[in-house]
């Protein structure tokens, strides 16, 4: 293997244990285990691997496209490619992708592995591609979001559900279903997934923006930087008016946005109340997510208690 092939692999050992919430790779196991009627079972830890190391491929990607420095609070792998090499940013970024796409490779030989009845694992193997599918999609129409091209509300939650909900809550529930032989509770997976992430998406975004960075491990001025158009923007952009609103446009986007930008932005988030509604539209959500996992036949009542704490906790985190 050549050095930067070694290089690659140590990176990616590296950040695949970098300190995380490991959300995916938990509930993955813990639905496994619950359709199973087993516990702590390798099953279902193996397929909590699987789950993660798909996360950290989505990450990779995702840090290039939002040009993150950090992740977890370390350096993204684009940025320690850069550095480490001294090379050019398209370079960097081009390295990063192949490093996420080997971390994909990767999960796809770990699932091979997973000892179960074949048919199962091949099932379960086009429900990961189905999801991840989607979540790509939501990738696409993120990259074309700007303020200069406002979409509608509608849009953009359409867009969390397709980045976040299949692949934070949806993917791994349905996997772990899916590797019991179970193909009979898409709809209220979906029907939880769906409100749980987007809730989850949009605590995400109120923490670019107001959480600390020290506790998020990355830079609020990141999604201000990048452009980034999530529904704060949006609601932002419905309610502000002439000199404010030019000057909140001139900010989003701009890659030199300073210390007191952000403090324009968080100002303006705040006094137009699009931060305000933002938390309601999010509180809905948790409570539509909460409702379908009680309501729910394909787990017990208990399980369907610990979705319920999943979700308090997907939307209190400070990180």
């Amino acid at each position: 293997m050549s050095p930067q092939g070694m290089w690659a692999l140590k990176v990616l050992e590296e950040y695949n244990t970098r300190p995380a919430k490991r959300l995916r790779g938990s509930l993955a196991a813990a639905m496994y285990d619950e359709a199973s009627g087993k516990e702590y079972s390798r099953e279902g830890l193996e397929l909590g691997a699987v789950m993660e190391v798909l996360q950290n491929y989505l990450l990779i990607i995702d840090d290039v496209m939002d040009r993150s420095a950090l992740r977890r609070g370390l350096p993204t792998v684009h940025e320690l490619y850069k550095t480490t090499r001294k090379v050019s940013e398209h370079e960097a970024g081009m390295m990063a992708i192949n490093v996420g796409l080997l971390a994909e490779q990767i999960a796809g030989i770990m699932t091979a592995h997973i000892r179960v009845d074949v048919q199962r694992l091949v099932h379960m193997s086009g429900v990961i591609h189905h999801n991840i599918a989607v979540t790509g999609l939501g990738q696409i129409d993120d990259l074309c979001r700007a303020s200069e091209r406002p979409p509608t509300e509608a849009a953009v939650l359409h867009t969390y559900e397709q980045k976040s909900s299949y692949y934070t809550f949806i993917n791994p529930l349905a996997c772990g279903l899916a590797l019991t032989g179970r193909d009979d509770a898409n709809h209220d997976v979906e029907r939880f997934g769906k409100p749980a992430g987007v809730a989850f998406q949009l605590h995400d975004d109120w923490l670019g923006i107001f959480g600390a960075s020290d506790v998020t491990g990355k830079a609020n001025l990141d999604d201000i930087q990048e452009g980034k158009y999530t529904l704060l923007v949006q609601q932002a952009l419905e309610r502000l008016e002439g000199a404010e609103r030019a000057a909140f446009q001139k900010i989003i986007g701009n890659s030199s946005a300073t210390a007191d930008d952000l403090r324009f932005v968080q100002d303006v988030l705040e006094s137009s109340g699009a931060a305000a509604y933002v938390r309601t539209r999010l509180e809905t959500c948790a409570v539509q997510a909460k409702q379908a996992a009680r309501e729910a036949t394909a787990w017990r009542s208990g399980f369907g208690e610990q979705l319920c704490e999943l979700v308090d906790y997907a939307v209190e985190r400070t990180w």
